[in-house]
This record gives C-alpha cells, sequence and structure tokens, in this order.
C-alpha cells in the first residue's frame, strides 16, 4: 500500500494552506528534518498531483517565509521542523528567519544612522540625483514593475551613501538594500496603498535631505523601515526577529 495520500490537483491560488500540509505530510512520512533534501520536482509533482510550474510558485512562496532553502543544481531544503499533533495537525516551526528579516533588522540598526551621517555632507547634485532616483522609482511603482521597483530602492539608497565618503557605510548600505524581489512580487502588484506608502517614505526622506533636518530624518527612516516589516509580515507571512517585533509592538500602543 502506497504510504502517501492521493491528493487532487490544484493551483498554489487555490488553497495553499492545503498544499502547505500535503507537503507536511510527505515531510513526516519520510522523517525529513530541517537541513534534509526534499523529493525531487518531478517526485513532489507526482505525490501532490500538482504542475510543475504550481509546485516552483509554491516552494517560491515557502521560500519567501523561510520554511525552505532551494540550492541552485543541488535542489530545495527543508528549513522549519514539521511536527504531527494529537488530533492530526501539523506543527510548522522554522528553524531560521528568512534574509529578508535579517536585512531589516540591520536596515532600522544602521540605515538611520547612515542617513543622518549623509545629510551633514549631501551636495546639490547629490541630493538632486536622489530625486530623479526617487522619480524613477515612482514610474516603476505606476508601472508595477517589481524588480525595477527594488532596483530603484537600492538606487536611492545608495546614493545617499555617497554622500557620508565612508567605503564602509557604502558597501553597508549595499548590503543592507540588495534584496530578492520574490517576495514582493504579488505585494506590489495587488495592492495599490502599499505602492504609496512606500513611494510616501521616500518622498519624506528626501524632504529630510533638503531641509537638513536631523531628528527627522532619523524618525522618518526608522518608520520607513517598520512599514516595511508590518507589510511583510501581514502580506508575505515573514516573521520579523523578536527586536524588530518588540518596536513594532511597542509604538502600535503609543
Amino acid at each position: 500500500m502506497n504510504q502517501f495520500k492521493e491528493f487532487k490537483k490544484r493551483t498554489v491560488m487555490e488553497n495553499r494552506t492545503d498544499l502547505l500540509n500535503q507537503l507536511g505530510t510527505i515531510v513526516l512520512d519520510l522523517g525529513l528534518e530541517p537541513g534534509d533534501r526534499l523529493p525531487a520536482e518531478r517526485r513532489l509533482c507526482q505525490l501532490m498531483h500538482i504542475s510543475r510550474t504550481t509546485l516552483r510558485n509554491f516552494l517560491r512562496m515557502l521560500e519567501g517565509r523561510g520554511l525552505v532553502q532551494t540550492k541552485r543544481g543541488s535542489g530545495t531544503y527543508l528549513r522549519a521542523r514539521i511536527i504531527g499533533t494529537s488530533n492530526g495537525e501539523l506543527d510548522i516551526n522554522p528553524d531560521f528567519l528568512p534574509p529578508i528579516a535579517n536585512q531589516l533588522e540591520a536596515a532600522y540598526l544602521f540605515l538611520p544612522l547612515i542617513m543622518e551621517r549623509a545629510l551633514y555632507q549631501i551636495t546639490e547634485r547629490q541630493i538632486q540625483n536622489v530625486q530623479e532616483s526617487n522619480i524613477a522609482l515612482g514610474q516603476s511603482i505606476y508601472s508595477e514593475d517589481v524588480k525595477s521597483i527594488i532596483s530603484e530602492i537600492f538606487n536611492f539608497f545608495r546614493i545617499i551613501s555617497l554622500a557620508t565618503n565612508n567605503d564602509f557605510l557604502i558597501k553597508t548600505t549595499e548590503k543592507i538594500c540588495f534584496i530578492d524581489p520574490q517576495p514582493f512580487e504579488n505585494i506590489f502588484k495587488v495592492d495599490r496603498e502599499i505602492r504609496e506608502q512606500i513611494f510616501a517614505g521616500h518622498v519624506d526622506i528626501l524632504q529630510a535631505l533638503r531641509e537638513t533636518n536631523v531628528l527627522e530624518i532619523r524618525k522618518i527612516t526608522e518608520n520607513y523601515v517598520l512599514t516595511w516589516c508590518k507589510i511583510l509580515k501581514k502580506h508575505a507571512g515573514i516573521s520579523m526577529p523578536a527586536f524588530l517585533a518588540g518596536i513594532i509592538e511597542k509604538r502600535g500602543e503609543q
């Protein structure tokens, strides 16, 4: 008798929870632990009765949530511990935070300081470059071009960091802001309000630079990062580090 259940074919968008439970059952049946490789794509498609396209979309979603990790040429590896409960449900706990969560924590700690440092030395020409980058960002947001949006966000902060004339701060900014666009694909395309929130944050940072407003630029940059945290937690299911989660909770009570 086949140890795996027969799964009805469906798309990821129809019922992601069911797909997650199906994959969890396979993981339990095979006795896989965090760090173990999942069965090959063809085998998973057979076991779950879904197409390869549906499977790949589903695995990308799981990777964005930190539950699996795909290594090119090697396969997809489990990053969560899955436990069967007494009532037949699955308890799924990520062993690691996804990279974007760690980047946001670093952004909250360092970007406000880097923005403040740049504020004292930024030239009119550099401010003009930041403004041009912001215009390009607005155009990307309007066209819903996710890769271009992420690229322009990177350019925006990198241009500002150049004003510090500090290679370490510039490289730190680049590392913080160089992010995988995958977790944002559906978010930017379905929610106009989110796109407007992000753009408004960039406008506020640019205005603070023009006014040489030290107190405001730190506060604005912190709020900008926290906005990203809330968006990713709500719309992509990405958990935040305890440090950031505590700040968000505290500010929500004020």
